[in-house]
């Protein structure tokens, strides 16, 4: 650096290109105050807590999947309303998995496992409505198709991979 005209002036003396993989997000952009691994762990055990076996087994198919692990990580939760920073999705998720398991308590005849599914699948299409560089914003994809239409698309996906998923319960969570 050096002086001009009493402003501090930068000179770049060499520049190269990094590749997007080796960039860390969080050297631009907020993050969660979790780390996104320990909060993708929370949401593993809050998936393996699951009782019913298909809802069981559907959560262990996407968690299976390292595309969607990959976007848990470092998906928003939104782009300017809440928690729209690195690993906000998965911090909002545990949020309203939370919320759910209060609802249980105070009405006995809701379906747990459902709700805690239900909870834990609501924003999956998140993954791919946002574009996290630099700044978030919404994808193509976010915003001609939307999130609801894409984590819908991403559950039936994986029910059909599980023979005998129940047609009634595939209907009841989406």
């Amino acid at each position: 650096t050096s002086t001009y005209h009493n402003f501090v002036q930068i000179k770049v003396e060499s520049i190269s290109k990094i590749e997007p993989e080796k960039v860390d997000l969080t050297d631009f952009l907020r993050r969660s105050e979790k780390a996104p691994e320990e909060l993708l762990e929370s949401y593993q055990k809050e998936a393996g807590q699951l009782n019913n076996p298909h809802l069981k087994q559907l959560l262990e198919k996407i968690l299976q999947d390292q595309e969607i692990v990959r976007g848990l990580l470092i998906a928003p939760g939104g782009k300017l309303w809440h928690h729209n920073y690195v690993g906000g999705l998965l911090e909002h998720t545990l949020k309203i998995v939370e919320i759910c398991k209060k609802a249980c308590q105070l009405y006995e005849l809701v379906d747990k496992d459902l709700l805690i599914a239900g909870a834990l699948l609501h924003d999956l299409g998140k993954i791919s409505q946002y574009e996290v560089s630099s700044f978030i914003d919404y994808s193509d994809e976010g915003r001609l198709i939307g999130h609801i239409v894409e984590g819908d698309r991403i559950v039936t996906e994986k029910i059909k991979d599980i023979s005998d998923f129940p047609e009634e319960l595939a209907m009841r969570l989406r």
